[in-house]
């Protein structure tokens, strides 16, 4: 029977990861505005100004299902820590000679 290998820590740090996406979707207004007169032609700017303007009902489920999947990595992770702590304890207890 194979050994089972999960790198909690990784889990987590992905975790972590996808929120700071998010936060950086979240931002896209402030990183339009901010570069107003960085992409040249107001025609640039109007264009991203119109694009995030109408992509808020996507960029609003993409939020929801980025949450979802750092709840469901961290409750993984967590899982996957109390199975190894309670696994321990059951081995030491039997190693003992108790239950």
């Amino acid at each position: 029977m194979p050994d089972l290998s999960v790198d909690v820590a990784g889990l987590r740090s992905l975790a972590q990861t996808i929120r700071s996406v998010r936060s950086t979707l979240d931002a896209t207004r402030s990183v339009i505005d901010a570069g107003r007169h960085d992409v040249g032609d107001d025609r640039v700017h109007d264009a991203l100004d119109d694009f995030e303007n109408h992509w808020d009902d996507g960029r609003g489920q993409i939020d929801k299902n980025i949450e979802a999947v750092g709840e469901i990595l961290d409750e993984s992770a967590s899982a996957y820590e109390q199975t190894d702590t309670d696994l321990a304890t059951q081995l030491t207890e039997q190693l003992r000679g108790g239950s």
